[in-house]
């Protein structure tokens, strides 16, 4: 976000969006200050992407403070709303993909957990009144066993979970 190509009155929007998500776990993330949760949302990585083709771009953010040891931070899709940035997703994750298929007129969302270096959690999100929401759990795996012996695979098995384990 820091180095974002955007106006700087764009910045200072997305970074505020950022920090009234970072705001309520200032004190688990160990931040003391206001001057060191801004800092913090200058960190978060964006990515503008126009998911419901409307000539504005939403905003794909994953936070660098509060990950777990395997790489999952918080994931957020922001959109513009006047001069302000609302939350449409919140969620939780490692990766993502914007997938083909839409939803309400937005693409849908792929968040991909990192649960071990063979498997991930993915969860799909659907936009459906005003905000994406969890629409499916999946597990990828690219190494399953199969009749007792593992098989490393070039593409994961996917199969159906349930959401929130």
């Amino acid at each position: 976000m820091r180095n974002a190509n955007l106006p700087e009155a764009e910045k200072t929007a997305i970074r505020r969006a950022i920090e009234a998500q970072l705001r309520p776990e200032m004190p688990g993330l160990e931040i003391t200050s206001e001057a060191q949760l801004s800092e913090k949302a200058l960190d978060t990585r964006i990515k503008l992407v126009d998911l419901n083709r409307g000539g504005t771009p939403e905003v794909i953010a994953q936070s660098m403070v509060g990950c777990g040891a395997t790489g999952n931070c918080s994931f957020w899709i922001f959109r513009k709303t006047g001069r302000d940035y609302k939350l449409i997703l919140d969620g939780y994750g490692q990766t993502f993909t914007v997938q083909k298929e839409s939803s309400n007129g937005f693409r849908d969302i792929v968040v991909a957990s990192h649960a071990s270096a063979t498997d991930s959690g993915l969860t799909l999100f659907r936009y459906e009144g005003g905000q994406y929401r969890e629409a499916g759990c999946y597990e990828a795996n690219w190494a399953p066993i199969v009749n007792g012996v593992r098989r490393e695979l070039k593409d994961p098995l996917i199969t159906p979970s349930s959401c929130g384990d």
